[in-house]
């Protein structure tokens, strides 16, 4: 449960709400009690629940947690990304609920980047995420257009 989240890389805390990373050795013990809030994030990507997941175990990302007293009440995936112009720190997938209490915790997350040498942060997510990030500084940068020309079975 959510007392037992081992703090591995960093922690932050605000009025309501403290943010950790949890330790890549217990997250396969964690996935079920966050793997909802990543349920509705891959209905609008590209990354299937199970390459998320297989990313985590394989320690290619990293699992942040929100919690609010012992409740869960959001999770981020990041990974790195190596590219030319620097090493981006990439927020692969986040969900939770009641993210004004949360969503200023952005910032535990940048200074892990700063600390793993990123030169930027990068958020891949649907429409509704650039209104709340922009207050971060975030700002749109490229659009990705596409078109469905059959059924995935």
């Amino acid at each position: 449960d959510a007392e037992n989240c081992a703090c591995h890389c960093g922690a932050a805390m605000n009025e309501n709400c403290i943010g950790a990373c949890v330790d890549p050795k217990v997250v396969s013990a964690f996935w079920p009690h966050v793997e909802h809030y990543f349920a509705e994030a891959v209905k609008h990507g590209d990354l299937p629940l199970s390459e998320l997941k297989a990313d985590l175990e394989n320690e290619k990302a990293l699992l942040w947690v929100v919690l609010e007293g012992r409740e869960i009440k959001a999770a981020v995936i990041t990974a790195l990304e190596p590219g030319r112009n620097g090493t981006a720190y990439l927020l692969k997938a986040c969900g939770g609920e009641s993210m004004d209490d949360w969503l200023g915790l952005v910032s535990m997350l940048e200074d892990h980047a700063l600390s793993e040498g990123c030169t930027h942060m990068k958020a891949i997510g649907r429409l509704g995420w650039e209104k709340p990030l922009k207050e971060y500084g975030y700002e749109k940068k490229r659009i990705v257009l596409e078109k469905q020309l059959r059924l995935v079975q």
